[in-house]
């Protein structure tokens, strides 16, 4: 659900990819350029609420196309002040679904370098939560793993 449904602004208008940019820069210092045109168009429509479908080679930033929505939606709940017109998701959530384990684990481990509370949803994970008396379905809710 988009908050501040008054916006006049969308994210994919100028203002909203040039903010799109300027956010992935100061977030991820690794990333100086930001994204990649083909990854604004998409990341864009993502943060417009749009469903999008990817599929490209490996190595191409596929990766990019779920973290910066995050990373951008988590700045905006930081400061919220900052971008008063754009459209945002109070508890911004995503969800991967990976083939194997190992690229789950590969996913987190990334996704936690860019500063994005990640986890992967498997058995292994959820038993050892169960025996420390965590309930993973109720952080997820309350916004405690954004990925």
């Amino acid at each position: 659900m988009l908050s501040r449904d008054r916006s006049p602004l969308q994210w994919q208008s100028q203002v909203g990819r040039d903010t799109i940019q300027r956010i992935i820069k100061q977030q991820i210092p690794l990333w100086k350029d930001g994204l990649y045109d083909w990854q604004l168009d998409l990341v864009s429509r993502i943060l417009d609420g749009n469903d999008i479908l990817v599929s490209t080679a490996t190595g191409d930033g596929k990766s990019a196309i779920f973290a910066a929505p995050l990373v951008i939606l988590l700045e905006i709940q930081q400061r919220p002040l900052n971008y008063p017109n754009l459209p945002y998701r109070p508890l911004p959530t995503g969800i991967v679904i990976c083939p194997t384990k190992g690229l789950a684990a590969n996913i987190v481990f990334e996704i936690n370098k860019l500063g994005v509370k990640a986890i992967a949803y498997c058995s292994e994970v959820l038993t050892e939560a169960r025996k420390a008396g965590r309930r993973i379905w109720k952080e997820i809710a309350a916004g405690e793993w954004p990925l």
